[in-house]
């Protein structure tokens, strides 16, 4: 496999050690820069609007992708996720959610569409377990991923999709701290391939490295992704994994806790 190696930093100056991120309630207006990017997390379980008053914020064709999940729960999460993304950057762009329009690259990935041209605003979401991520940027590509952590047989799915360098590093941890470490890989990678585009198609032309304490992404090896790129490990407490991707130089995170208290935005707006 050919491979080009890309420099990995840490894209802030913030660089957490903790065990939680310094979540803030969401300030009454946005500023975002492109030397900033924003990070918002929200609890989909506990959100302040029933379901229906998310679904009806999305557009024919999200109701139709809503409406073919068989279990009510991962309908719950999409709409509300989606729901939200739409709040967000209705928000961002002083535009009511319903009238943001998506477009949809070939391999799926949304962007925003003003009529018929692309706009500046990055953004990548995702949800598991009930939490939801939400990646925004100017001028640059973000990429983000969450998982809630699940009884697996970690190795087994390591060696189907990690390298095999990822595979051995991956047997060399403790047992007790291997679903630590395969979820440290699978969202900065996950996290990665949203932000290129590639999808998951790109699991084995990607690579990571951790570090040996805190299995935090530490180098990366891409195939055919000339840009610099930057990992940052998401410390969400017990039981989930989360990563972020970033396009180009270093920048600013902001990190950003909707709740039940602190809504995107009023409703009677």
């Amino acid at each position: 496999m050919e491979q080009s190696p890309s420099l990995l930093g840490h894209c802030s100056e913030e660089q957490m050690t903790s065990t939680e991120l310094p979540w803030r309630s969401s300030p009454l207006e946005l500023d975002l820069s492109p030397d900033r990017v924003q990070i918002w997390h929200a609890d989909l379980n506990h959100l302040w609007r029933p379901i229906d008053r998310w679904y009806e914020l999305l557009s024919p064709d999200e109701r139709q992708r809503a409406d073919r999940f068989l279990r009510p729960v991962d309908c719950h999460s999409f709409v509300t996720a989606r729901g939200v993304l739409r709040e967000l950057l209705g928000r961002y762009l002083n535009l009511e959610p319903k009238q943001i329009e998506f477009g949809y690259t070939e391999r799926g990935k949304p962007f925003i569409l003003n009529g018929d041209r692309p706009l500046s605003l990055e953004f990548n979401l995702s949800h598991s377990g009930g939490v939801a991520l939400y990646a925004i940027a100017c001028h640059r590509r973000v990429g983000i991923d969450v998982e809630s952590h699940r009884d697996l047989e970690v190795l087994s799915l390591a060696r189907r999709f990690f390298s095999e360098r990822e595979y051995d590093r991956l047997c060399e941890i403790p047992p007790e701290r291997q679903t630590e470490a395969f979820y440290s890989i699978w969202t900065a990678k996950e996290a990665l391939l949203k932000a290129t585009g590639e999808g998951l198609i790109g699991l084995s032309r990607t690579e990571i490295a951790l570090t040996d304490s805190e299995f935090a992404p530490m180098s990366i090896a891409l195939s055919s992704v000339p840009p610099a790129w930057h990992l940052q490990p998401l410390k969400l407490g017990p039981g989930y994994s989360g990563a972020v991707a970033i396009e180009g130089k270093k920048c600013h995170l902001d990190y950003y806790a909707l709740s039940f208290a602190s809504s995107v935005t009023q409703e009677t707006r």
